[in-house]
């Protein structure tokens, strides 16, 4: 049996910093002042008259496709803005992007993970999506939104994040590791119980030697976010509310 897990990708407004106002590391410290982002200047226009808006992402391959539809859906509605697409295919993302404001060269709109909002946002790096939302001219109705979806996009009470799309959790399984020891296929509404024991069911040792060779389920190490889902479904969770520790 094997999880399949799509975090929530979110688009944030950047702006550029000093590169002595901004810490290029990684993480961020308790007694290092939280940087106030500096009021943006607006994108100057080319000489065709078009303004070029630069759109940062970490994805590459088939992954473009979607940006690529939704840039010329919005090109075709907005033909005044050019939007400039920068994947940034291979390397640590985060780290270029962190290079890029700390040069004073980040892109105008980038997509991150919601999990890096508050080291970003600390940083200064993005400028609340507030007073855009409740615009006059181009208002945002975030009732478009299921509830919670905006909040990992919040900071210090203020939205600095949108969500582009949302994942939710999933699960998909073997038929053939299932028929090979008889165990039932999951059906709809089967519990946290069930899922236990049925992954109990197909963890087996095949060769003897006293060591499980087939294991029931299959979980990702690489992203430690995936691990809050299985602490909420038990009512717990790893960090406290106000994001200050873990809490276990």
């Amino acid at each position: 049996m094997q999880w399949r897990i799509s975090r929530m990708i979110l688009l944030v407004l950047v702006v550029a910093l000093a590169a002595a106002g901004c810490d290029s590391g990684a993480g961020t410290s308790g007694a290092t002042p939280t940087a106030q982002p500096p009021t943006p200047t607006p994108t100057t226009p080319t000489d065709s008259g078009k303004v070029i808006l630069r759109v940062g992402t970490g994805d590459s391959g088939d992954g473009l496709e979607a940006h690529r539809q939704i840039i010329a859906r919005f090109e075709a509605e907005n033909p005044d803005i050019t939007i400039q697409l920068e994947p940034v295919g291979n390397g640590d993302y985060y780290q270029i992007i962190r290079d890029q404001i700390a040069s004073g060269d980040p892109p105008d709109i980038l997509q991150i993970g919601d999990d890096a909002v508050p080291s970003f946002v600390e940083r200064g790096a993005f400028v609340p999506l507030d007073s855009f939302i409740v615009s006059k001219d181009y208002p945002l109705d975030t009732s478009i939104y299921l509830p919670g979806v905006l909040d990992p996009g919040k900071w210090a009470g203020k939205q600095y994040l949108l969500p582009k799309d949302y994942t939710p959790l999933a699960v998909y399984y073997n038929k053939k590791i299932f028929d090979q020891f008889g165990v039932a296929y999951p059906k709809d509404g089967w519990t946290w119980d069930d899922f236990l024991h049925t992954a109990q069911a197909l963890t087996k040792d095949i060769n003897g030697d006293g060591q499980s060779d087939i294991w029931g389920v299959q979980l990702t190490a690489a992203w430690s976010t995936g691990f809050e889902y299985w602490a909420a479904a038990a009512g717990g969770q790893l960090v406290s509310p106000d994001g200050s520790g873990f809490v276990g």
